[in-house]
């Protein structure tokens, strides 16, 4: 009986240690987010900010933040070949503060050994990782995400947004939460498993000619998110003409989207 409790003791407690870890590594993709918020400069222009959740300038802005004045949030599922520097997430968080959001982007590389899922010059997948793992990896991140924006006292709580891009738009459209005014997704590929979330408004955008998505990378996304949402009401599926796997970058998807914010805010 001692030798079984003490194998059990140690078993619990290798439980511990790997829940902690785990714990621990999906609060570094939330202390590396990046934030970028809207703010008005002393000659009343209106410009973008953005930066680690850390960087001095950032605290400072949202310590500034009042619960008198709440503030909408869009938590953005970054794509798998995201960079602290990369231009195509840039200007995607910028668009979207521009339009007077507080963006919160969860870094999933801040966990320790997370592999790069994608090779973004061949527009391919990577073959030698569990893309599934990576989901549920990404799940995690987002739910933590939203506990924490629920955390902030000026936060806007009929204005929290779940949004993400290619990889991170794949795990959007698996989420359901009760705080979420709405989902998007800018380019998911959509052969994923899907989560239909009637009392939830959901924008797809995609460009009609996505390099990434043709007979020549990836043939499975063809049709496949008009195929997984052509009876649900509640999403609204934008394909806009273009070649490019960011659809933001168009007039006609930014103004797509800024229309689809709008009415899910009253939704």
């Amino acid at each position: 009986m001692r030798v079984l409790l003490s194998a059990l003791f140690i078993l619990l407690a290798g439980v511990g240690e790997s829940t902690a870890a785990n714990d621990r590594d999906v609060a570094l993709t939330w202390e590396e987010a990046i934030i970028a918020v809207r703010i008005e400069t002393p000659d009343l222009r209106r410009v973008v900010l953005g930066g680690r959740i850390d960087a001095t300038y950032i605290a400072d802005i949202l310590h500034g933040m009042s619960a008198e004045n709440p503030q909408p949030a869009i938590i953005f599922m970054h794509d798998c070949g995201h960079s602290y520097n990369d231009p195509e997430s840039r200007q995607q968080i910028k668009f979207m503060a521009s339009l007077g959001y507080i963006i919160f982007v969860p870094d999933s590389y801040a966990r320790p050994d997370r592999p790069v899922s994608c090779d973004r010059e061949e527009r391919t997948m990577a073959p030698d990782v569990s893309h599934e793992l990576i989901h549920e990896l990404r799940h995690e991140e987002a739910l933590y995400a939203i506990e924490q924006v629920l955390k902030l006292p000026w936060i806007d709580r009929n204005k929290i947004y779940l949004g993400g891009a290619g990889e991170g738009a794949d795990v959007v459209l698996q989420i359901e939460h009760e705080a979420l005014a709405g989902r998007f997704a800018v380019s998911p590929s959509c052969t994923y498993d899907v989560r239909h979330v009637p009392g939830t408004p959901t924008l797809i955008l995609r460009s009609d000619r996505d390099v990434w998505y043709d007979p020549d990378h990836w043939p499975a996304a063809i049709g496949a998110c008009e195929a997984a949402f052509r009876a649900d009401t509640s999403t609204e599926i934008v394909v806009v003409s273009g070649a490019l796997h960011d659809p933001l970058i168009y007039p006609e998807a930014r103004t797509r989207f800024w229309n689809f914010m709008v009415r899910a805010a009253f939704f």
